[in-house]
C-alpha cells in the first residue's frame, strides 16, 4: 500500500516540462504547461459553468496552458477577453494540442458552443 509519503515523492505525480510547441499562425514557438490536477479542475468548473453559451472556449484553454520556460502561466483570466479577440488561426493550433493535453472531448465542447449560437 502507498503511503503518504509515496504518494508526495512519487514521479509520476509531477509536472512535466512545459511542452514546446511550434504555432505556424504565429511563426514561432511556444509553451504549453503539463496539466495539473487544478488547471483540469479549472477548465472542468469553467465548461460546466458556461455550458450552453457563447463564451471564448479556444481563448480560455489558451489562458491555462500557455507559459514561459519556469512554467508560469503567460495569461490571467483577465486576459481571456483580449486573447479573444486574437485571429483564430494560432489559437487554434493551440486548441488542438489543448485538448490532448487536457485529455477532454472537443467533440462535446463543439456540440455546446454549436447548441449555444443556436440558442436565441
Amino acid at each position: 500500500m502507498l503511503s503518504r509519503d509515496d504518494l508526495l515523492t512519487l514521479e509520476a505525480n509531477k509536472p512535466s516540462p512545459p511542452k514546446r510547441l511550434h504555432v505556424a499562425a504565429w511563426g514561432g514557438d511556444v509553451l504549453l504547461l503539463d496539466p495539473t490536477a487544478q488547471t483540469y479542475d479549472e477548465w472542468s468548473i469553467y465548461c460546466e459553468t458556461h455550458k450552453g453559451t457563447v463564451v471564448p472556449w479556444r481563448a480560455k484553454l489558451a489562458s491555462l496552458l500557455l507559459c514561459d520556460e519556469t512554467g508560469e502561466r503567460l495569461f490571467t483570466e483577465a486576459d481571456v477577453p483580449t486573447l479573444a479577440g486574437w485571429r483564430p488561426d494560432g489559437l487554434l493550433e493551440v486548441w488542438q494540442v489543448g485538448v490532448e493535453l487536457l485529455k477532454v472531448d472537443d467533440k462535446e465542447i463543439e456540440a455546446e458552443a454549436e447548441k449555444s449560437v443556436a440558442s436565441p
